[in-house]
């Protein structure tokens, strides 16, 4: 008994373009997200810093709009929220800038609830190119640093 194993390399073949055609999705997309994280973390380490040179100050709404004024600063100055007005208020409303102080949350990790310390949040969302296929339309992503006000060190 002979069988007819003709066309069994046409099925494999178009299992395997699928395949590797959610492989790539996955690397253009996270390849994205990973750069977009990158210029998140260049525009968020100088805004905690400048907003950290406000703790000092003591607790009070004049001091946390300082601090979200410079945390404003450095975000538009690294491309993000450029619309907006002197301390990103509408950016803050919705949760794409954040100055957490203390730091709170799993980002901040030892210095939650540390009152020497601050947190700058920035999150952004962009369009998936590849994974709109498979339904996934567009990705968060978000970067947090802390930084501190010390006297007496160069932090």
């Amino acid at each position: 008994m002979q069988t007819d194993d003709r066309g069994q390399a046409v099925i494999i073949i178009a299992i395997s373009m699928v395949v590797l055609l959610g492989i790539g999705a996955l690397v253009v997309d996270l390849g994205l997200s990973w750069m977009l994280r990158r210029h998140e973390q260049n525009a968020v380490d100088p805004a905690a810093i400048a907003a950290a040179r406000y703790i000092e100050e003591g607790d009070s709404a004049a001091t946390r709009a300082k601090m979200h004024t410079a945390a404003c600063f450095y975000a538009k100055e690294n491309g993000f929220f450029q619309d907006e007005d002197d301390t990103c208020s509408a950016a803050r409303l919705v949760g794409n800038l954040k100055v957490n102080w203390p730091p709170i949350g799993p980002s901040a990790g030892q210095h939650a609830g540390n009152w020497g310390r601050l947190q700058v949040m920035i999150s952004a969302q962009h369009a998936s190119f590849f994974g709109a296929i498979f339904g996934k339309q567009s990705a968060t992503v978000a970067t947090s640093a802390v930084a501190a006000r010390e006297t007496e060190s160069a932090n």
